[in-house]
């Protein structure tokens, strides 16, 4: 998939343009934004990391799928907090369900406490048109190295 965002312009349009290919085919993608949007995926995960995280937060987020060219609605709340064991180490983690799509993605992310909060777990149920598919995810191993801008 090539993607680009683009915008806003001084009409204050935004678009989200490129090319999806599945299975030797291309598809075009071209979406007017009426607003901010951010990439779907894990794109609305890693922007949630950066927020003032802690029971209670409520966010909706507005995101682009590429696959059927609609923008949703991503919701999330941080339910509580919970201890992770994983393959690469045990975690104090926030628990956010999320529900984007009116129900087309549900599920629970865990997202590390201290910076950086990327996720290390992750349950969701995807409803497609084959019926729901459930995707797991568990960090597994993890390498942080300082930047050479680092003091």
């Amino acid at each position: 998939m090539d993607l680009a965002y683009t915008g806003p312009s001084t009409a204050g349009g935004m678009e989200a343009s490129g090319t999806m290919k599945r299975r030797g085919q291309s598809k075009p993608i071209r979406k007017d934004l009426d607003g901010p949007t951010l990439a779907g995926g894990v794109h609305d995960v890693v922007a949630l990391g950066a927020m003032p995280l802690e029971p209670g937060f409520r966010v909706a987020l507005r995101v682009f799928s590429p696959q059927d060219q609609s923008v949703k609605r991503a919701e999330f709340e941080v339910t509580g907090t919970e201890t992770v064991e994983t393959p690469a180490g045990t975690f104090e983690t926030y628990v956010v369900d999320l529900n984007v799509g009116g129900g087309c993605i549900t599920g629970t992310v865990h997202l590390r406490k201290t910076a950086p909060r990327y996720y290390v777990k992750w349950a969701t149920e995807v409803t497609t048109g084959q019926g729901p598919r459930t995707i797991r995810q568990t960090l597994s191993s993890m390498e942080m190295q300082a930047s050479p801008d680092a003091k």
